[in-house]
């Protein structure tokens, strides 16, 4: 579940912990804590059982035990074991286990596009700022 090389570290949202905003995060995110916001991550989320997520999850492989309200973009959507997903979901495949339950909408997602691209987003946000500059 958790491969981490030397250049991605593991991003923990504790229990006690309570995050609202937009978080851009590279390597693996293990959450069993409160998340408002969006969530973009170039690695795999992991949702405890005491982890809920309100809003918009971007990711590769998302893992749910907790639960998780709001728009959900990924790969593959594992959801365990009394997890709960609730609205939108656009991915490739998914699977739930004994227990587990999905709410909403699935819309498939090309297999071949990758969700988060952290490289061409940059870019993206490069060449916007170099036309402005240009015509200042």
């Amino acid at each position: 579940m958790f491969k981490k090389t030397k250049e991605e570290g593991l991003t923990y949202i504790s229990e006690n912990c309570s995050i609202t905003g937009d978080l851009n995060l590279q390597g693996e995110v293990m959450i069993n804590g409160t998340v408002e916001g969006t969530l973009t991550c170039e690695g795999n989320v992991t949702l405890g059982r005491n982890g809920i997520l309100k809003g918009v999850l971007k990711a590769n492989e998302v893992f749910v035990s907790g639960n998780i309200e709001g728009e959900v973009h990924c790969d593959i959507l594992n959801i365990e074991n009394k997890g709960v997903v609730s609205g939108e979901l656009f991915s490739a495949d998914i699977r739930i286990d004994k227990g587990g339950q999905f709410f909403g909408v699935r819309k498939q997602k090309d297999a071949d596009k990758k969700v988060v691209d952290f490289e061409s987003s940059n870019k993206d946000k490069s060449s916007k700022e170099d036309k402005k500059v240009a015509k200042a």
